[in-house]
């Protein structure tokens, strides 16, 4: 397959993503965007659009990291691949062991009462935040030359600046308080427009008749 597949079937799925979330968020839940965190929509009836976005995310994310090795930007020997596919992983883990209410979890004040599956799925999400903000910088710097993004770099800069900064705001306030809803969800936004950007530029870069690698401008 080809970087330009690739990078369209990642552009499909974030936006089978994007709508996903948009719809949880306009239907009717007890759910207080401003508080609770996004995969607290997997406990109750909406459950399986939570579930659609959670998939579309990880056909994003494997399609965008066969474009990048295809396209010899992410080989399997490099930082940029590895942080991916532990990004990848992770979210994985963190579906498979779904969250527990965040607010019962800390009612008692003290130390959170997570059931085993909660604290793995809490760590998953730590790891899964960690390596995307650490792939988004490893491959800004390497993306600076590449074809249609030399003209996104400056946002793909701004993005992964601003996407540890949320991350960071969001672990500095207590969970199940406003506004840590609203900083995950910013958190979220950020890392999903670094990734539509980065896939819409794989997209249509110039490429040379092999599609392999990605032509480069010159610095």
């Amino acid at each position: 397959m080809t970087t330009r597949f690739l990078a369209l079937v990642a552009l499909v799925a974030l936006g089978l993503q994007a709508a996903a979330l948009a719809a949880l968020h306009m239907l009717p839940s007890d759910l207080d965007p401003m508080v609770h965190f996004v995969s607290e929509y997997v406990l109750g009836p909406t459950a399986w659009i939570q579930n659609v976005a959670t998939a579309a995310n990880f056909a994003a994310v494997l399609s965008l990291l066969g474009a990048l090795r295809v396209a010899d930007l992410a080989p399997r020997t490099s930082w940029a691949f590895a942080l991916l596919s532990c990004h990848l992983l992770s979210q994985v883990a963190g579906f498979v062991f779904p969250v527990d209410p965040v607010a019962e979890a800390f009612a008692s004040g003290g130390r959170p009462d997570f059931t085993g599956a909660g604290w793995i799925h809490v760590l998953a999400g730590v790891v899964a935040a960690i390596t995307i903000v650490l792939a988004m910088a490893n491959l800004t710097i390497r993306l600076r030359r590449c074809g249609w993004l030399v003209r996104m770099h400056s946002a793909l800069v701004t993005l992964s600046l601003i996407a540890p900064l949320l991350y960071g705001l969001m672990l500095a306030t207590p969970p199940a308080v406003s506004p840590a809803g609203l900083y995950q969800r910013l958190f979220m936004g950020s890392t999903w427009l670094w990734l539509a950007l980065v896939s819409s530029g794989l997209r249509w870069s110039q490429l040379p008749e092999s599609d392999d690698p990605i032509e480069r401008s010159a610095a």
